[in-house]
């Protein structure tokens, strides 16, 4: 039997790649599946099926959201440090 592989892709900074990578084997280990994180290509993966979740910055959700069905429903959102933020994400 072949085990259920979910797939993350990121668009955002590489240098922010560790941190992602920590979240994916967090969310594999939780869900008792393997987890891999690869470089998104086109925002078109998340309704072809080629990525599960991802990590994208505002514009490119809202814009995905327009859609219908939409292909990507919000999981999580940082909340910012600092005042100008306002204690949301």
């Amino acid at each position: 039997m072949r085990q259920r592989t979910i797939r993350f892709a990121t668009y955002l900074a590489p240098n922010m790649h560790p941190v992602y990578e920590r979240v994916v084997a967090y969310a594999g280990q939780r869900l008792g599946i393997r987890a891999e994180l690869v470089t998104g290509k086109s925002f078109e993966d998340f309704a072809s099926g080629d990525c599960d979740a991802g990590f994208i910055c505002g514009l490119p959700y809202v814009q995905l959201t327009r859609s219908h069905p939409s292909p990507v429903e919000l999981l999580a959102a940082p909340v910012l440090q600092g005042e100008r933020y306002g204690g949301h994400p």
